[in-house]
């Protein structure tokens, strides 16, 4: 999984800026000895002897002096709980580097210099001396990951870090149908750099491109990096007309996903400003899509295949059926089963009637709680809209 290095920085913040606030600075003295005094003797004297004496020059953290607490005799030892030696952050951040990519699944060797980069801006000699008294490669990630949480969860990661930067640049991930790291690995990898198309290429170019800090780039990109808009298949119509909706006229509301409803209308021919097919709905869209004052207010009703993009009275029912209520189910097609009817007297609310039908209908699909669950099966001929 490769990772896009306009984002990885971000989404890491690297290496180890997160130490404890109320941790003394190593090379003073502190709560566990220092250079000149620590809990249990200083520099020359030791656990268990030193030049001797119990006091002299104490520590700022520590209850010793130069000397030890007293003596066997001799050098002694180092004294205490001493801090690693200060480090050199060149050394340890190239270090860092290469252990991340060994250890993280998260990390392929094309980070190795970004990992690096991201390191040295935070880096101190101080730290990079405990980053290098870690022994192995699965410690040393261990501990940058407890400093740094942004950058244990890239570590980790499925998806090469695009889902953790997705989630801090635009938000969290709202598809309760698919994670998101589902949802990025089932697309091919694509072209890198890729500016349109479902890929990978696509949605993670438009993240890093989200993460820029330009004025109004997440606004304009994150669509994008969740596949829509740009970042759609072209080899699918709906999925480019159902992207464009939802960016132009809104969320779109229905029982039907308007990928089903799309691809439930026949196509129509080319330019078509009127008339229930994928044509009209397409053309209305593109007037929407214009920028011409009110032309969305205008036309997105008409691209939902309300007003001129209509047929029969009956396909027009069964077309705003599907969209509110869901598949039909009959023996009979929703078209023949509602010609079928006598047409009734207009607004009527019962009746065996295209009027009962169609005014249940039209209370589907209001917009008060409910309204779909309590009026859909009216408008499919049952409850009220029978035959008394």
């Amino acid at each position: 999984m490769k990772i896009n290095p306009l984002y990885l920085l971000i989404a890491i913040s690297l290496a180890f800026v997160a130490c404890d606030d109320d941790e003394k600075d190593p090379v003073t003295g502190g709560d566990t000895g220092g250079i000149t005094g620590g809990d249990t003797g200083g520099d020359t004297g030791g656990d268990t002897g030193g030049m001797g004496g119990t006091g002299g020059m104490g520590g700022t953290g520590g209850t010793g002096g130069m000397g030890g607490t007293g003596g066997t005799g001799g050098m002694g030892g180092m004294g205490g709980d001493m801090p690693p030696a200060e480090g050199d952050c060149m050394v340890s951040c190239a270090a860092f580097a290469e252990c991340a990519v060994e250890v993280c699944t998260g990390y392929e060797s094309e980070a190795v210099q970004a990992l690096t980069d991201g390191c040295l801006e935070t880096c101190t000699p101080a730290l990079a001396g405990v980053f290098d008294s870690k022994e192995t490669c699965q410690e040393k990630v261990d501990f940058v990951s407890m400093v740094q949480p942004p950058f244990a969860a890239t570590c980790a990661s499925t998806t090469g870090g695009f889902c953790e930067g997705l989630a801090a640049t635009c938000g969290d991930w709202t598809n309760e149908e698919v994670s998101c790291a589902d949802w990025y690995n089932a697309a091919p990898a694509g072209e890198a750099g890729a500016t349109e198309g479902a890929s990978q290429a696509c949605y993670s170019y438009h993240l890093g491109a989200a993460m820029s800090g330009e004025e109004g780039a997440a606004d304009t990109h994150c669509p994008h990096a969740l596949g829509e808009a740009v970042c759609v298949d072209a080899a699918d119509p709906s999925a480019q007309f159902c992207a464009d909706y939802e960016t132009t006229c809104g969320a779109w509301e229905g029982m039907t996903s308007c990928a089903d409803w799309f691809n439930a209308a026949p196509a129509g021919e080319a330019g078509a400003t009127e008339g229930a097919s994928q044509a009209c709905y397409s053309y209305h869209l593109g007037a929407a899509m214009s920028g011409e004052e009110g032309a969305a207010d205008t036309h997105c009703p008409h691209a939902r295949g309300t007003a001129v993009c209509v047929n029969s009275p009956a396909e027009q029912f069964c077309a705003d059926y599907v969209a509110t209520c869901g598949a039909w189910e009959g023996e009979m097609s929703c078209v023949d089963w509602f010609n079928a009817a006598p047409a009734g007297e207009e607004g009527a609310t019962e009746g065996a009637s295209q009027a009962c039908y169609s005014y249940h209908l039209g209370a589907a699909m209001g917009d008060e709680e409910g309204a779909a669950d309590t009026h859909c099966p009216h408008a499919r001929g049952t409850a009220v809209c029978v035959e008394p």
